[in-house]
C-alpha cells in the first residue's frame, strides 16, 4: 500500500511538472483522428518591437540585383511566390534501438515530405537557387550552428532558359531543423514512447528584408512500441513533415505582395 500511494505521488508531481511547463505555450493543432500527434507554439524569443514596424534584417539587396542580371525581364506577376531555405542542426538525427539516422539523412527526409506538403506557389529551382547561401543561412538562425539542407531535388526544375529567372521571388520561408530525440518512459505497468521535434521557422520579406512571421514549434508523436524503428520512422515522416508544412501554408496564404 505505502509503494502504491508512493508510485501515485509521483506520477501526479509529474502532471504538474508537466503543466507547469507548458502553461505558456500554445496547442495549434492536434490531429484529432489519430489522436497522436501535437503541435505547439513556443513563445518565440523576438524582440518587443513589432515585426511590422522592425528595421530590415535580411540585405537581399545583392541577390536583387543577381536575379536581376540573369534575367532582364524578370517582374512580379499576380502570383505570390516563396523561395525556400532549409537548414539542420546536427542533433536533428533518428536513434531508436537499433536504427541511427544522421541529420544528414533525416533532415532531407522532412524537407522533401514539407516542401511537396506545401500548396504555396514555389520558386523553381534555379531561382530558389540564388538563397541557398550560408550567410543567409546564418543571418537569422536560432543558437547553434546549422547547415544548409538541399532542397533542389523537390523542387521544379525549369528547363526552359528563359522562364528560370522570369519571376521575383517575393517570400523567402526559412526552416531551422533544431531538435529531435525519441523519448522512452517506462512506468511500472506501461510505457511511452514519443518522438519530439523541436522547429522553428520564419517568412521575410524579400522586398523589405523584414521578417514577417517567425515561430518555434515543438512537435510530439506518439510512437508504437510494438512496432519496428524503422515503421516508427514511417509515422514520423507521415505527420510530423506535412504538419509543419500546414502551419507556415496557414501565415503565407495570408501574405500580400509588397
Amino acid at each position: 500500500m505505502k509503494f502504491f500511494i508512493i508510485f501515485c505521488l509521483l506520477i501526479f508531481a509529474q502532471e504538474i511538472i508537466l503543466s507547469n511547463n507548458f502553461s505558456q505555450k500554445k496547442v495549434i493543432k492536434i490531429d484529432k483522428s489519430k489522436d497522436r500527434l501535437n503541435i505547439i507554439e513556443l513563445n518565440q524569443n523576438m524582440p518587443t518591437q513589432k515585426l511590422d514596424e522592425q528595421k530590415g534584417l535580411l540585405d537581399t539587396s545583392s541577390i536583387r540585383e543577381e536575379e536581376a542580371r540573369k534575367s532582364a525581364r524578370a517582374k512580379k506577376d499576380k502570383n505570390i511566390d516563396f523561395g525556400i531555405l532549409i537548414g539542420v542542426s546536427s542533433t536533428f538525427g533518428y536513434r531508436l534501438n537499433e536504427l541511427d539516422i544522421r541529420p544528414a539523412i533525416l533532415s532531407k527526409l522532412f524537407a522533401k515530405k514539407i516542401i511537396n506538403s506545401l500548396r504555396l506557389y514555389k520558386a523553381n529551382t534555379q531561382a530558389n537557387g540564388l538563397y541557398q547561401t550560408q550567410k543567409t543561412l546564418n543571418s537569422l538562425q536560432p543558437s547553434g550552428y546549422f547547415s544548409i539542407v538541399d532542397v533542389s531535388p523537390y523542387l521544379k526544375q525549369e528547363k526552359n532558359k528563359n522562364k528560370m529567372y522570369s519571376k521575383f521571388t517575393d517570400y523567402l520561408i526559412i526552416i531551422y531543423l533544431k531538435d529531435f530525440y525519441v523519448l522512452d518512459t517506462n512506468y511500472i505497468f506501461m510505457q511511452t514512447l514519443n518522438a519530439h521535434a523541436l522547429v522553428n521557422f520564419k517568412i521575410v520579406s524579400l522586398t523589405t528584408g523584414k521578417v514577417l512571421v517567425a515561430k518555434n514549434l515543438e512537435l510530439k508523436l506518439a510512437l508504437d512500441s510494438t512496432l519496428s524503428s524503422r515503421e516508427n520512422l514511417e509515422s514520423i515522416a507521415a505527420y510530423m513533415p506535412a504538419s509543419i508544412a500546414q502551419v507556415i501554408q496557414d501565415d503565407g496564404i495570408n501574405l500580400r505582395l509588397e
